[in-house]
């Protein structure tokens, strides 16, 4: 009966059932080794996670739009933090020149947010669900899915809209 719940018109049972902490423990490094984990969330209404590729021409087209957003609603509790999953091949091993094609790709954007590198916790969590780039999630300071998964780039006008509207929910 609970699965039949999430799909009533109480859009939170839906998100708590279908994302329940998404992110909520997970353990990783950046782009620079530096380790992150679910703290990162902590302090922030929303954090947008925007899951991308380095040979994705849409992502790399909306990272400086998201690097502004980044900035412009920082007083508000917001965040971006990027997860570019084509680093990692499929051993689960981090491919070191794929960090560097990622690191050239975020210097050239201005995409100057916080990059996580793919982790056997995130691919178990949400990274192995991803079947198309750039796919973009929200979630709260606990990591736990705020609406829905929007796959394919938006404009900067179409994201700020999202998440004014998201910021109202959390």
């Amino acid at each position: 009966a609970a699965k039949e719940d999430a799909n009533a018109e109480e859009p939170e049972a839906g998100d708590e059932t279908g994302g329940a902490g998404v992110f909520s423990s997970f353990e990783s490094t950046d782009l620079d080794e530096n380790p992150v984990d679910e703290t990162v969330f902590q302090g922030k209404k929303l954090t947008m996670v925007n899951i991308w590729a380095t040979f994705c021409g849409p992502c790399v087209e909306e990272m400086p739009d998201l690097a502004e957003l980044n900035r412009e609603y920082a007083d508000q509790g917001f965040q971006v933090i990027g997860i570019p999953v084509d680093v990692m091949d499929y051993n689960g091993e981090i491919a070191g020149d794929m960090v560097e094609t990622a690191e050239e790709i975020v210097e050239e954007t201005g995409a100057d947010y916080l990059h996580i590198l793919p982790s056997t916790d995130l691919n178990e969590a949400k990274l192995n669900m991803v079947q198309s780039v750039p796919e973009t999630i929200f979630v709260d300071e606990n990591g736990k899915q705020v609406g829905e998964s929007y796959i394919g780039a938006r404009s900067k006008a179409d994201w700020a809209k999202i998440i004014e509207e998201l910021l109202g929910e959390v």
